[in-house]
């Protein structure tokens, strides 16, 4: 994939306001469909390949920050780490054939590493 600067977008008066207004935004056909389909094809093999041992209790949530205090993410700048979602269903039969719907996040390193 290419890296981009933020100087390459078409960024607007409008999409700034927006922006500021609500704290993201939607920017359509940024990457183009061919490299967005490679890196879902990728996440796909990469968490159903990853054990998931380490990442059991380490849950990424917005709302309370649960992970913060998170050794196994404080620890995850440069590597890539698998973080849950905070209602799964954990249980070894949904490791086995569920994991795309239990992983939340893969942070952090993804695209230096892998």
């Amino acid at each position: 994939m290419a890296y981009f600067s933020f100087s390459d977008l078409p960024f607007s008066t409008k999409m700034s306001d927006f922006w500021k207004d609500n704290g993201y935004i939607v920017i359509e056909n940024f990457y183009p469909e061919d490299q967005c389909n490679e890196l879902i094809h990728r996440s796909k093999y990469l968490i159903e390949n990853n054990v998931c041992n380490n990442s059991l209790n380490s849950v990424f949530d917005t709302v309370s920050q649960s992970h913060k205090d998170d050794r196994y993410f404080l620890e995850s700048g440069d590597k890539i780490r698998f973080f849950l979602e905070e209602k799964a269903n954990i249980s070894e039969k949904n490791l086995k054939t569920n994991k795309q719907f239990i992983v939340n996040k893969i942070g952090h390193a993804l695209h230096d590493l892998d």
